[in-house]
C-alpha cells in the first residue's frame, strides 16, 4: 500500500520578506536531516528533540526570532 507525505507548509515566493519560523515536532516537514528539506524555503527551522519540550521550543520560537509567519507541524499561524 503506498504512503503519502503529509501536506507542508508552502515556501513563500523569494521576494517575500516575512519572516518564517517552523517548529516541526516529528520531522515530517523538513525532514531529520541537519539540512532542512528544500521544500521549506528560506524558513527557519526549530526541531523538537522531545515532544513533551513542543511547547518550550515553540515559545522559544516567538521570543527569540519574532516570526511574520510560524508554522508547527501541519498548522500555519500568521501574525500582524
Amino acid at each position: 500500500m503506498p504512503t503519502t507525505a503529509p501536506p507542508c507548509h508552502p515556501s513563500p515566493p523569494p521576494h517575500c520578506s516575512r519572516n518564517v519560523v517552523l517548529v516541526d515536532p516529528s520531522n515530517e516537514c523538513a525532514g531529520d536531516s541537519s539540512v532542512p528539506h528544500p521544500c521549506i524555503g528560506a524558513a527557519r527551522r526549530m526541531m523538537v528533540h522531545d515532544k513533551r519540550a513542543q511547547h518550550d521550543t515553540m515559545v522559544e520560537a516567538v521570543a527569540n526570532h519574532n516570526p511574520d509567519v510560524r508554522g508547527c507541524g501541519n498548522q500555519l499561524c500568521t501574525t500582524g
